[in-house]
C-alpha cells in the first residue's frame, strides 16, 4: 500500500486492510480531498498500484456533467431551451419540445437505439447521433425518468460537436484536462494504455437483464456489443472513450475532478450558480429503466439510500465497475474510489460507500467541541 493519509482518516486504511483479508483478489484505490487537501490517497492488492488506471464506465458521467456546465457558463446552452434548437434533426418524431434540462436528466424517453449499435459505431458516432434523432420517445417527455446509459453521452457528444466545433474528447481535454492537470482521459494513447488495468468480472455472473425490457435496450439490447463486464476492456472503447461509458481514470484523478466543483478559491472548473442548478434534484421516484427508485439533477446523481453519497446537497456518479466518484459541500469533500473486480450486484461498490461515511465520520468527530 502506497499512501498519503491525514491524522485521523486512519479508519479507512484499516477497512482497506479488512477488505483485503476478507477477499485476497480485492484491490482498490481511494481517494479523499477535503477542503482542497488530500487527505487520503491509498492503493490496496495486486492489480492496483497508486497510478494505475481504470475505465470506470458510467463513472465518467459527472465528468460530462461538467462538460455540460461549462456549456452553460460560455452561454452556449441553456437548460430550458428545446435540444432541438440546438440540434434540429432532433425534433423528428414529436421531440421538438424536449428541453435540454429534461433530455440531461434522463427525462427525454430515449433510453436506448432500437436495435442497438456495435461499438465501432458509437465510437464514430456520427451515426448513433442520426438514429437517435431520428426515435420516437418510449413515454411522453418529462412525466417520467428512466436511466439513459448510452444515449446521454451520444447527446452530450452531439452539443458539444455542434456548439463549439470540437470533439467531446478535444473539448475536454482543453476545457478541464489540461486545466485541472487531471490524470482523467476520454481516448486513450499508448501510454495511458500502458497504465490501464483489466476489470475483472465478478465470482458470480451478473445477470442479463430481462428480454425486450427497458433494461435490455438501455444496454445495447439487440447490437453488435460486448456484455457489460467486457465493456470496459475492450480496445475500442479505451481508444476512443465514449462520453457515457469510456472514461479512463483512478480515484486521485475522480477526486480531483469533483474537489474542482467546490468553493475554495482556486478549486473551480464551473460556476457556483451553475452547479447549484445541476445539481438540485430534477426528478425523482422509480426509474423506469432500472426499477430502483433514484434521482437525478442534470447528468449527476443526487444521494440517495443506496448511494450514500453524504449530505442532502451531495452529488456525483457511479460506474457498474463499482467505481464512485462525488463532492459533498457540506463537508467540502470529494471522493474517488475505484476496484479491479466489478461488484456481484454492479453499480456503487458497497465497500467504497462505506470508505466515504467513514472519511464523514472522521470530518464530523473533527467538529464537535472539546470541554
Amino acid at each position: 500500500m502506497t499512501s498519503i493519509l491525514a491524522p485521523g482518516f486512519e479508519t479507512l486504511q484499516a477497512l482497506l486492510e479488512q477488505y483485503a483479508a476478507d477477499d485476497p483478489a480485492y484491490s482498490a484505490q481511494v481517494c479523499v480531498i477535503h477542503a482542497g487537501r488530500t487527505v487520503v490517497d491509498l492503493s490496496i492488492g495486486d492489480d492496483l498500484g497508486p497510478d494505475s488506471l481504470m475505465c470506470v464506465l458510467s463513472g465518467c458521467k459527472g465528468v460530462v456533467g461538467m462538460c455540460m456546465g461549462l456549456l452553460i457558463d460560455d452561454g452556449l446552452l441553456t437548460p430550458d431551451t428545446p435540444v432541438a434548437r440546438y440540434w434540429p434533426q432532433f425534433k423528428a418524431e414529436g421531440k421538438a419540445d424536449i428541453t435540454i434540462r429534461q433530455a440531461l436528466s434522463h427525462q427525454a424517453g430515449l433510453p436506448g437505439l432500437a436495435g442497438g449499435c456495435t461499438v465501432e459505431e458509437l465510437a464514430a458516432h456520427t451515426p448513433v447521433a442520426e438514429r437517435l434523432a431520428a426515435m420516437r420517445p418510449l413515454w411522453q417527455p418529462g412525466t417520467a425518468h428512466g436511466y439513459h446509459g448510452i444515449t446521454i453521452g451520444i447527446l452530450a457528444t452531439e452539443l458539444v460537436q455542434r456548439l463549439t466545433g470540437h470533439s467531446f474528447a478535444d473539448f475536454y481535454r482543453q476545457r478541464v484536462q489540461q486545466v485541472l492537470d487531471v490524470d482523467f482521459h476520454f481516448g486513450a494513447d499508448p501510454g495511458v494504455l500502458a497504465r490501464t488495468v483489466d476489470l475483472v468480472p465478478p465470482a458470480t455472473p451478473v445477470p442479463p437483464p430481462a428480454p425486450d425490457s427497458l433494461e435490455e435496450l438501455m444496454l445495447n439490447g439487440f447490437g453488435d456489443f460486448p456484455a457489460l463486464v467486457d465493456v470496459p476492456n475492450h480496445p475500442v472503447i479505451r481508444a476512443t472513450g465514449p462520453a457515457a461509458i469510456g472514461g479512463i481514470g483512478n480515484a486521485r484523478s475522480l477526486a480531483r475532478l469533483y474537489d474542482s466543483c467546490l468553493d475554495d478559491t482556486g478549486r473551480r472548473l464551473v460556476s457556483p450558480a451553475t452547479i447549484d442548478m445541476m445539481t438540485q434534484i430534477h426528478t425523482v421516484g422509480s426509474d423506469l429503466v432500472l426499477g430502483v427508485h433514484n434521482r437525478f439533477g442534470l447528468v449527476f446523481q443526487n444521494a440517495d439510500t443506496r448511494l450514500d453519497y453524504g449530505s442532502p446537497w451531495s452529488f456525483g456518479h457511479d460506474g457498474a465497475a463499482g467505481a464512485i466518484g462525488f463532492a459533498d459541500p457540506t463537508y467540502d469533500i470529494a471522493f474517488g474510489y475505484i476496484t479491479s473486480k466489478m461488484p456481484e450486484q454492479g453499480g456503487a461498490d458497497p465497500r467504497g460507500i462505506r470508505l466515504a461515511a467513514a472519511a464523514r465520520a472522521t470530518l464530523r468527530t473533527a467538529r464537535r467541541p472539546t470541554t
